[in-house]
């Protein structure tokens, strides 16, 4: 491998599902803010499936490293129902996952989850490979967990990277809030 190349986040699609974005959008505000929109989307045995994901693209905390050539940086994605195409993402999930708990806590249409972008400023989003690690629940919380978030906007394509196979059943418990 190139020793200048640094690869951050799972490469491989957790439980093998690779989505395909749809109402793929950038949206600029009145207000100057910049916005990513757009549902990932599958097809699963219980037919189509996905998530919403919405980013804030201008909006995210720099954080230097030691290394000149790190950066991450410190913001928000948001997940949101696709209604029963997320219904039928979680069938997916728990049919390839049977021990995952179900939702933690009440149902929700959206979920604002604190992320870390690992390879460079979401605000290049439209040119650059997101890599987000996504992070659930407080620290030191019976559920608190951790999974990768990749998005190629480029390329019209999605998923999520497994962090820590043992943290597996509770992010898609998480994810199984989505209403």
């Amino acid at each position: 491998m190139d020793e200048d190349r640094i690869i951050y986040g799972n490469p491989e699609p957790w439980l093998d599902l690779m989505f395909k974005t749809f109402e793929q959008r950038f949206v600029k505000t009145d207000s100057g803010s910049t916005f990513y929109s757009s549902a990932l989307s599958t097809d699963t045995k219980f037919g189509a499936a996905g998530v919403g994901v919405d980013i804030r693209l201008d909006d995210w905390e720099a954080e230097p490293t030691s290394d000149p050539r790190i950066v991450f940086y410190h913001g928000d994605v948001r997940l949101r129902s696709l209604g029963d195409r997320t219904k039928n993402l979680i069938a997916e999930m728990s049919a390839k996952f049977p021990s995952a708990a179900s939702g933690q806590g009440a149902p929700a249409e959206k979920l604002f989850v604190e992320c870390v972008a690992l390879n460079g400023d979401p605000a290049n989003l439209e040119t650059r490979q997101f890599v987000g690690k996504l992070f659930f629940g407080e620290p030191g919380d019976d559920n608190e967990c951790q999974v990768f978030l990749t998005i190629d906007a480029a390329r019209e394509s999605g998923w999520f990277g497994e962090k820590d196979p043992d943290d597996s059943h509770k992010v898609l418990g998480w994810l199984a809030r989505l209403s």
